[in-house]
């Protein structure tokens, strides 16, 4: 019986061996399957050693080659109902979102990117190491891969092409007002182009709307004081001034970043804040063209919020609708940004001899998405309570402040009421800004 038992645990024992080196002699990374990765389930994405959110890594073996797989980063789909909160339908037995918006990767440039890896470890717990490129940047990677968790960080992106890399700032606001003086000149600082066949109707107090070319009227909105900038309701600035005052600088980084330094509103004299990575990025396409990538969470959202206000005319299925199909794409593809010679004025004169680039959005882009906001600005409700907004708490108003905000809410409610039309002649329009690159 002695002998029986030590036999059996000689063949136990020769068994647990066996196994043991059956096991070491697994290909690292033998017994990982495909799996996708997300923050909800196992997923530790960093760029330059900070975290990362709003991206999905999927993980497969490569069926050509052992101990290699292949890695892909995508942005993650982006619940459009969760952000809009209740104006779209919403599925509660889906296990994905019923309206999930593409966005891009962390890689400038990329939807999604995909890279070969070699595997070093065991069979279902490897590392790897490594340097990519894509069409348009280099980057290295590693990390750490297993049945359950990804664990990946990446670093030292670098552009290809860095030509429009660098820090910028507006040039000089102010100009010859012809009278020995110096006066702000929008055309210093922005790019103001646009051309319609139909005029814009607008209402100055006696009752009968007047047109007038739409370039005009948004030139002059660009100057009238309408911004708070403190308690006193006379403390107002021009959105040309605001821009100038809060905006400091610009930095395209060689990473394809996209930074920009700025002061509170409230307190110009400040001391400027700068964002972080990860909210903006580009890419240079051609000589004439960068696509910018940016969060589209924020601008998804304020935009339905106020479109979710609409009346019983409004179609917001039709809005969302157009926002897919003419705003959605740049989510994941990049908004196309022309940059260019500055504009001397409002017809499209090229401007000679001014040390600054204009970075723009040109008719292709923007007429598209003005026509898909068209119905908004022609819904009653809609321009009902802009004027309710405008003309604000009458009860503590004198009846001049009362007469001139009502003045006020009338001469914009009129406009806005004639833009459809306006829209609907746009021929050319091109809005940006004007920076000079520092030396």
């Amino acid at each position: 019986m002695k002998k029986k038992f030590t036999y059996l645990c000689a063949m136990a024992g020769a068994l647990c061996m066996f196994t043991a080196c059956s096991d070491d002699d697994k290909l690292p990374g033998e017994s990982l399957e495909t799996k996708t990765y997300t923050e909800a389930d196992g997923l530790t994405l960093n760029l330059d050693n900070e975290a990362v959110t709003g991206q999905v890594v999927t993980f497969a073996p490569d069926a050509n080659a052992d101990s290699k797989g292949v890695i892909t980063i995508a942005g993650a789909p982006l619940d459009l109902g969760a952000i809009i909160g209740g104006v779209m339908p919403t599925d509660a037995a889906a296990t994905q979102p019923v309206f999930a918006l593409p966005t891009s990767s962390i890689i400038p440039g990329s939807t999604s990117v995909s890279f070969p890896v070699d595997l070093v470890g065991s069979a279902d717990n490897c590392t790897f190491e490594g340097t990519s490129s894509t069409d348009y940047c280099t980057f290295e990677y590693a990390g750490n891969v297993t049945k359950e968790t990804m664990t990946l960080n990446i670093s030292k992106i670098a552009l290809k092409n860095t030509s429009m890399a660098g820090t910028y700032t507006f040039p000089e606001l102010y100009g010859d007002n012809g009278w020995g003086g110096l006066e702000p000149k929008a055309y210093n600082i922005m790019r103001i182009l646009w051309k319609s066949d139909k005029n814009a109707m607008v209402d100055f107090g006696s009752g009968t709307p007047v047109p007038m070319p739409i370039d005009g009227i948004f030139g002059m909105a660009l100057v009238m004081p309408m911004i708070p900038t403190g308690d006193n309701p006379e403390d107002k600035t021009s959105v040309l001034m605001f821009l100038y005052d809060t905006l400091k600088e610009v930095t395209l980084g060689t990473d394809g970043s996209v930074t920009a330094k700025y002061v509170d509103a409230e307190d110009l004299t400040g001391t400027p804040v700068e964002s972080p990575k990860g909210l903006a990025r580009y890419v240079v396409v051609d000589d004439h063209t960068l696509r910018l990538f940016i969060d589209p969470a924020a601008i998804i959202k304020s935009t339905v919020e106020k479109a979710s206000k609409s009346s019983r005319t409004l179609s917001i299925e039709s809005l969302i609708e157009g926002l897919m199909t003419q705003v959605v794409p740049m989510l994941s593809n990049g908004v196309p940004v022309t940059y260019g010679p500055c504009l001397a004025d409002g017809e499209g004169t090229i401007r000679e001899d001014f040390a600054a680039t204009s970075f723009y959005l040109n008719t292709e882009t923007l007429l598209p998405i003005l026509k898909v906001f068209a119905p908004v600005l022609g819904d009653e409700d809609v321009l009902n309570k802009i004027a309710e907004s405008m003309v604000g708490d009458v009860e503590n108003m004198t009846p001049a402040e009362k007469e001139q905000a009502e003045g006020m809410a009338k001469m914009a409610t009129s406009l806005l009421k004639s833009l459809p039309d306006v829209i609907d002649g746009t021929t050319r329009i091109e809005l940006g800004i004007n920076l000079t690159k520092a030396e």
